[in-house]
């Protein structure tokens, strides 16, 4: 899960989708393997079958710095992703690959790449049959919208 470009082509492996969802995360501290108890929140710009993007304001959970210590491999995020006619959240396990300021046209300050690295099997299963429906309906959309613009 790459976020560069190399001569205009993407190198990720992984079609990103454009969905907002609610996010609640928590940091995690992979040496202790607990998880911090105060919760932060945000929301993803885009998804994928092996992550998300995800947008927040929120820097600091008990005072440690979330982007460094995640970059430096001390933590990870613990993530509670809502999904519509989904009983519970989904909880994820991910990895920060990296982050950057704000975006055009989004109300948050940052921007965190995360890839999953744990889930259960009911949570993985749910994510990816979630990523395929969004995937089907781009490609919908993509596909008429190419053909319209050219009959109109």
């Amino acid at each position: 899960m790459k976020q560069s470009k190399r001569k205009g082509f993407e190198l990720r492996k992984s079609l990103r989708l454009p969905v907002s969802l609610p996010v609640k995360f928590r940091l995690f501290d992979i040496a202790t393997r607990k998880t911090h108890d105060v919760n932060a929140h945000g929301q993803t710009r885009n998804i994928s079958a092996e992550g998300l993007c995800l947008e927040t304001n929120t820097t600091k959970i008990d005072h440690l710095e979330i982007f460094l210590t995640c970059l430096k491999g001390e933590k990870q995020l613990q993530l509670e992703i809502e999904l519509p006619n989904v009983r519970s959240p989904l909880q994820f396990r991910g990895k920060v690959l990296w982050y950057s300021g704000q975006l055009p046209g989004s109300p948050y300050q940052f921007s965190i790449g995360i890839f999953i690295t744990e889930a259960t099997e009911y949570d993985r299963t749910h994510w990816q049959k979630y990523v395929e429906e969004h995937k089907s309906n781009s490609l919908e959309k993509s596909w008429w919208h190419k053909i319209w613009s050219k009959i109109s």
